[in-house]
């Protein structure tokens, strides 16, 4: 891998991220995230664009969540079902 390569599944969903914590054995949250258009509704991604937004990366449960504080506090605004396969690089 060359050094300008980033690799992780955080990089397959999101541009940017200002922090994360990890969750019991393998869920990740990112908070403050700038998610990629190409990968997430365009719908959901003017949905969120003057907004604070996280996502939780359940890999327990394979599926991606995206929450907004201020749009819902019970509830992700947004789920992908996610499938993690391995690929030498």
């Amino acid at each position: 891998m060359t050094e300008k390569q980033k690799a992780g599944i955080e990089y397959s969903l999101l541009h940017s991220w200002d922090g994360w914590d990890e969750h019991d054995v393998c869920d990740l949250y990112f908070y403050d995230v700038k998610l990629r258009e190409d990968i997430f509704p365009k719908d959901i991604i003017d949905q969120v664009s003057d907004k604070e937004v996280d996502l939780a990366l359940k890999l327990s449960e394979s599926k991606a969540e995206v929450w907004v504080a201020e749009i819902n506090l019970e509830a992700p605004i947004y789920t992908k079902n996610i499938k993690l396969s391995f690929q030498e690089v």
